[in-house]
């Protein structure tokens, strides 16, 4: 005798029933909801650009032909133009992608720790709802000791000469991959050096392909940078002038290094279409963090622990099948973070979100709907416990520095030149205050034991990185 129905998958089929034969109800009214009898099957493909400033893209008004295929991108998306990074740098900000939480959560701020093991990545949601999983990093702090690769059914990390990575050294085994998957469901993450020092671009395609000057004998890399100073490059009697030639030549070459990212962006949609999975397929994009290019005189970012918005404001650009043409394009204001990835991606995938310790928030209801509805109060950015920012959505942002407050009002000063704190106390207090309840609310204050061993090979590529 056949056993009889569960009365919840009875509900569930006359639910569908109901939906499919009511009148008007089309397929173009779906939604990317958990809850839909027909939630779509749709790969993910995440692309991290490591150190991608978002105001040197060209759809942000940037002048130089910097990012074609991205702009193209953005274009079929949808465009968060107040996106930041929880952290000045990788590590953090890879493991706030991956956990959904702060870096006070997750405390993965030492390049001697990883992950926690009671810290849990949204990957494993996806491997346990049937999703092949596969990364391809350009290593330094997207190692592998690190923990980021749980639940990854492959963590291909760059093992060339340099000390990192970048797409022209993974796309080959990428394209490979993708081809394997095709009739598969699968989630691919991508994290590339590609905009990091040092610069690596074809010089023939340069934006400054008549510089003759201090930089054409010396590298780019950090090792350099954290020497130079306004326009004095070393110390004592090793100082060397630096015109602001040179400077301009930096971020020329910064501006190469992210066109020719770009251009591997337009293969890798190039192939994904080829393939015929670009209308499966959900891509999102977006950077770790920014880069500091000489404002404030320096362009030493990680020595600085820069918390500006050159580095914590980064594009984050969604793309999914099925987006109307009235919603293509559009460009959401809202203050929303890396934090925020994790619980989209489920959201988005139609996968339930089982783990309550997210710490960010959907962002599809941004993406369903022509209107541009408020979100949070304010986002958070941490250095560490004693330096933080924290930007309220009218504009005002406080940079917290070991007792020292800088104030700013980026609706009339962009460029965080002018601080407020003296003449606006109460509003230094407000924001103080801000910070303090959401630190109570949102930080881990257990210990963890999560140190682990370098080994000399990682060593050797931070020291010529520049980080040793």
């Amino acid at each position: 005798m056949p056993r009889s129905l569960p009365g919840k998958i009875i509900l569930s089929l006359y639910s569908c029933l109901l939906f499919i034969f009511l009148p008007g109800s089309t397929a173009s009214s779906q939604t990317f909801s958990g809850n839909s009898c027909d939630q779509p099957e749709y790969n993910l493909v995440l692309i991290v650009i490591n150190s991608l400033r978002a105001d040197h893209l060209g759809s942000q008004g940037y002048p130089r032909a910097t990012s074609p295929h991205i702009d193209t991108l953005a274009k079929e998306s949808v465009y968060f133009d107040r996106a930041f990074a929880q952290s000045y740098w990788t590590l953090p900000s890879l493991a706030t992608i991956f956990t959904s939480k702060y870096l006070c959560a997750h405390k993965l701020n030492e390049r001697d720790k990883s992950l926690g093991l009671n810290q849990k990545t949204f990957t494993l949601a996806l491997k346990e709802h049937g999703y092949l999983t596969d990364a391809f990093t350009c290593g330094l702090d997207a190692a592998a000791l690190y923990g980021l690769g749980k639940s990854f059914d492959s963590y291909d990390v760059y093992g060339g000469s340099n000390p990192m990575g970048v797409f022209a050294d993974m796309l080959p085994k990428v394209f490979r991959k993708l081809s394997e998957n095709k009739n598969k469901k699968f989630f691919l993450f991508l994290h590339s050096y590609d905009t990091h020092p040092p610069y690596r671009y074809d010089q023939r395609e340069s934006f400054d392909k008549g510089y003759k000057g201090i930089f054409t004998s010396l590298p780019m890399d950090y090792n350099s940078f954290k020497a130079l100073k306004n326009h004095t490059l070393g110390q004592g009697n090793n100082q060397a002038y630096v015109s602001d030639r040179d400077l301009n030549h930096i971020v020329a070459c910064y501006d190469d290094a992210l066109k020719q990212a770009d251009s591997f962006i337009g293969s890798l949609i190039a192939e994904l279409k080829a393939l015929k999975l670009y209308e499966k397929t959900v891509i999102i994009l977006c950077a770790d963090h920014g880069e500091e290019l000489g404002e404030r005189g320096t362009f030493n970012r990680f020595g600085n622990q820069n918390l500006y918005q050159e580095v914590v404001r980064v594009p984050l650009i969604i793309r999914y099948p099925g987006l109307s043409q009235r919603l293509q394009g559009r460009r959401i204001r809202s203050l929303v973070g890396l934090v925020d990835i994790a619980p989209t991606v489920l959201d988005l995938l139609g996968i339930p979100n089982t783990d309550s310790d997210f710490q960010g928030e959907s962002l599809r209801r941004f993406v369903e709907t022509t209107s541009d509805k408020e979100g949070r109060k304010f986002i958070v950015s941490e250095a560490s416990k004693a330096k933080w920012m924290l930007l309220r959505s009218d504009g005002w942002k406080l940079v917290h520095s070991a007792g020292k407050n800088e104030l700013y009002d980026l609706n009339n000063d962009p460029g965080e030149q002018i601080n407020l704190a003296a003449q606006n106390p109460q509003m230094l207090v407000i924001m103080l205050q801000d910070f303090f309840s959401w630190r109570q609310a949102h930080c881990n204050e257990e210990k963890t034991n999560n140190r682990v061993e370098f080994d000399q090979n990682l060593i050797d590529r931070l020291r010529k990185a520049g980080y040793w």
